[in-house]
């Protein structure tokens, strides 16, 4: 198995040696099936790989009731080494078959889109697998796999509003999510109505946050963003789901904004969500170090910042500021946050480009 073909399989797995733990009556498995969780890893490999496309198929599927999701890594790796040997309606097939279980048809939906992503005839562009998305009858979880999963485009926009519109935990949040990289506007629009809508779920009021800051951060519209940042904070203080204020804290932080960032430090939120928005935003804490008529007030928002993550590019700035009279009603705090760059300092995150 190639490193390209094991990179594409997403399952969240605890890659150990398998050994298959029976779920099922065993009277109700056939022999042949029963005999698999007594191999290991290299042996079920091996007697899969004997195996014809449609055989294969039939006790993979047999075998997803006898393991739990986290042991199914190999048993995709093998299944995804044959690729070729199954047609596009094949396994479009098998993955709307009810009979299937889910982690078998979701490992199905990595097949197919393996296919259709490395084929030369990419002109249906996922059509069939996004048609599964308005059949009742796909199961919540494949449905989920296949938004996941698959590329969308323009015309897919109706297909994703009408997920949205579900207002389901998973599918409505994961769709709003892929809408937003495809139109960020239109998303934000959407946005904006589901978060003054009260029967909006929180995983959909969380990412509906996020997409208005991914567009709001394009856009740079500054009335736009003082008031995204006044109301996300009124919804962090006043919301009681974790899962609402911790996309607050985050949205804010990924905007790059300053006065965004000032919100977040300012605010309650826990010291990881502060840290995490110190390590997004520090560019602007270099720019009002450099800042040569830097006030009181933005000087103590920087010390604040620098107790919580010590930063090591602050330290030379701050020994500047230190020797200037102005200051001197600061100088015992900035020597508290000089030793403590000293002591526990670390490298500003060059990923977020801050020079």
């Amino acid at each position: 198995m190639n490193k390209k073909l094991k990179s594409v399989l997403t399952i969240s797995i605890l890659l150990s040696g398998i050994f298959i733990t029976k779920y099922a009556n065993a009277d109700s498995i056939s022999p042949k099936i029963n005999n698999y969780k007594k191999m290991n890893e290299k042996e079920l490999s091996k007697t899969l790989k004997a195996l014809d496309k449609d055989q294969l198929l039939n006790d993979v599927n047999e075998i997803s009731y006898l393991i739990p999701r986290t042991g199914f890594s190999s048993i995709a790796a093998d299944l995804l080494g044959r690729v070729d040997e199954f047609s596009s309606e094949e396994l479009i097939q098998e993955i709307s078959d009810e009979s299937n279980t889910e982690v078998f048809s979701e490992v199905l939906v990595e097949l197919y889109n393996y296919k259709a992503n490395t084929s030369k005839n990419t002109s249906k562009n996922n059509s069939e697998l996004k048609g599964l998305l308005k059949d009742d009858k796909t199961k919540k979880s494949v449905k989920k796999k296949i938004i996941l999963d698959s590329s969308f485009t323009k015309e897919d926009e109706p297909l994703l509003v009408e997920l949205i519109n579900l207002n389901d935990e998973s599918l409505s949040s994961s769709s709003l999510k892929k809408l937003s990289k495809l139109n960020s506007q239109k998303a934000k629009e959407i946005s904006t109505k589901l978060l003054s809508d009260s029967k909006t779920n929180e995983r959909l009021i969380s990412q509906s946050q996020k997409s208005i800051s991914k567009e709001l951060k394009e856009s740079k519209n500054k009335a736009e963003i003082s008031s995204f940042i006044k109301e996300t904070i009124n919804r962090f203080n006043e919301s009681t789901s974790q899962i609402v204020k911790d996309s607050a804290m985050y949205s804010l932080a990924e905007l790059s904004d300053l006065d965004a960032f000032k919100s977040i430090i300012n605010s309650d939120a826990d010291k990881d969500l502060k840290v995490y928005a110190i390590d997004v935003n520090y560019k602007f804490i270099d720019q009002l170090l450099d800042n040569t008529s830097l006030s009181n007030n933005d000087l103590t928002f920087v010390l604040e910042c620098m107790t919580i993550l010590p930063i090591n590019n602050a330290k030379s700035k701050l020994e500047a500021i230190n020797k200037n009279v102005s200051y001197k009603d600061l100088s015992k705090q900035l020597n508290e946050v000089i030793k403590l760059i000293e002591l526990n300092g670390m490298d500003a995150n060059n990923k977020w480009n801050i020079k």
